[in-house]
């Protein structure tokens, strides 16, 4: 109970303020920055417990490459496709951002299966063993070495 009271407690400090107005189950969102109070946190909540949530935000960043790991999806009892959608805020853009797909074995194995660039962003996944990899993550490397800014939002349909 006090790992449970104690992650509420630092949502709602980290922005999350609405965290305590739902009675029943959903997903949620945050966005914040640690350590810096001037930052505006964003959230969302979902309708319902598998409600898709999409929350934007640019966060202004120093280093040129950043990565954005999914959760684990799956087990899944078929792939079907991946699709994902970046659109840069500047135009003639040196964003180059990929996207590895990971898949994941029983034992817990990790393998990436694909590397998809930015011109591959619809990519059939059917053929991938759901017995060899029940799961499935996704790892997206941005990287802009003239404006440092990220390409947001990967998806994945199973």
């Amino acid at each position: 109970m006090a790992l449970i009271i104690r992650s509420f407690t630092s949502w709602v400090a980290a922005g999350l303020a609405g965290l305590d107005s739902f009675t029943t189950p959903r997903a949620f969102a945050l966005i914040y920055k640690k350590g810096d109070p001037s930052f505006q946190p964003l959230w969302a909540m979902s309708s319902g417990l598998y409600d898709a949530i999409k929350i934007t935000a640019v966060c202004p960043t120093t280093d040129t490459v950043g990565y954005i790991t999914s959760p684990v999806f799956g087990p899944a009892k078929a792939w079907k496709k991946i699709h994902w959608r970046g659109s840069s805020l500047e135009p003639n853009s040196a964003d180059n951002p990929s996207v590895q797909v990971i898949g994941i074995a029983p034992d817990g194995t990790q393998s990436v299966l694909y590397n998809l660039d930015k011109g591959t962003q619809d990519f059939d996944i059917s053929s991938v063993s759901v017995a060899q990899y029940p799961k499935m993550q996704l790892k997206m490397r941005n990287i802009d070495f003239r404006n440092h800014h990220a390409l947001p939002v990967v998806l994945l349909e199973n």
